[in-house]
């Protein structure tokens, strides 16, 4: 509801009987708006030292992409080895953070990375233990017209 008022002194009341309007965080709002985005991705047998990229996705023409956290998850099958891996989240050409621990690791961002339209979103896994496993990451965020 635009306001236009100039060299006036004017109150505004507004009531917000039983949350039938409410103000929310915008990530609130955009899961309600449809607009909510997992990026998911697995690699089956990643060898001990080695990086693969499990996720690549480029941002929607028109778009903007809003990323709250990413994760990774490792294990090595018929075993109880350690399995520690490693993501690297890639916007464009640019690495921007590393994180990892064993079995893997959750990452929620304390703001959120935008991503605008035409641009390349990656995450990378390393597989830091010491036998070959299989690792799945995510990205979470949600994306929305410009």
């Amino acid at each position: 509801m635009p306001i236009d008022v100039q060299h006036q002194t004017v109150n505004v009341k507004t009531n917000f009987k039983e949350q039938e309007v409410g103000v929310i965080p915008e990530a609130d709002w955009q899961v309600k708006a449809g607009n909510q985005k997992f990026l998911v991705g697995a690699v089956a047998e990643l060898a001990s030292g080695a990086w693969a990229m499990i996720i690549d996705y480029t941002v929607t023409a028109g778009k903007v992409l809003y990323l709250y956290g990413a994760s990774c998850a490792s294990r090595k099958v018929n075993s109880d080895l350690n399995h520690a891996c490693e993501i690297a989240v890639q916007i464009g050409a640019t690495e921007y953070l590393y994180a990892g621990g064993n079995a893997g690791v959750v990452y929620p961002f304390t703001s959120p990375i935008k991503v605008t339209a035409g641009v390349a979103v990656r995450l990378n896994v390393y597989n830091n233990a010491d036998h070959t496993c299989s690792i799945r990451g995510s990205y979470l965020g949600f994306e929305k017209a410009v």
